[in-house]
């Protein structure tokens, strides 16, 4: 079994990397329906009808806006801050030489903090919007 290391795992939003990474978390949770009929004699029943999944992205802050390839502080703020249509970001989750997963996204909390003696660093929360694919976006 080979090992998957951390930075083989990343998340493109609007087809650009998020500067300055330094962890990403996904969470999936199953949103379940439970039933109990006649024909099951009491018994319950659970069925998943879907799922929640949450990402979570964290890392230094970047404000080197030069490298066009990539979200930055101000580009991170202003998708916090987001509404609306807008608010929904397409993106990709990959796990190096792995299946990529497309889907839509909603940001849900941005959090950044600094002090005197450290980098800044930045917390994105995430909220999936419909399903996961492994098809890319046409």
């Amino acid at each position: 079994m080979a090992k998957v290391l951390g930075y083989n795992f990343f998340f493109k939003f609007n087809n650009k990397r998020i500067a300055g990474v330094t962890q990403d978390d996904i969470d999936i949770q199953p949103v379940t329906k439970e039933s109990i009929t006649k024909d099951d004699e009491g018994v319950t029943q659970v069925e998943v009808v879907g799922h929640n999944i949450d990402i979570t992205v964290a890392g230094m802050i970047d404000i080197d806006s030069s490298d066009t390839s990539k979200l930055h502080a101000n580009d991170l703020i202003a998708l916090g801050l987001s509404k609306g249509s807008s608010a929904k970001v397409p993106f990709a989750y990959t796990r190096g030489a792995g299946q990529t997963y497309y889907g839509t996204a909603v940001c849900n909390g941005y959090s950044e903090s600094t002090n005197s003696e450290d980098f800044g660093s930045f917390s994105l929360k995430f909220r999936i919007s419909g399903e996961l694919s492994t098809t890319a976006p046409q």
